[in-house]
C-alpha cells in the first residue's frame, strides 16, 4: 500500500528532525 511507504516516510522524516530540532519542534509546525 502506498499509505504505509508513506508513513513510513513520514516516520523517519519526524524521528530526524526530533534528532536535530529536539522533540515538541514537529508539534509546533504542525499547528
Amino acid at each position: 500500500m502506498v499509505n504505509e511507504d508513506k508513513m513510513k516516510a513520514l516516520d523517519a522524516a519526524i524521528s530526524n528532525i526530533e534528532k536535530q530540532f529536539g522533540k515538541g519542534s514537529v508539534m509546533k509546525l504542525g499547528e
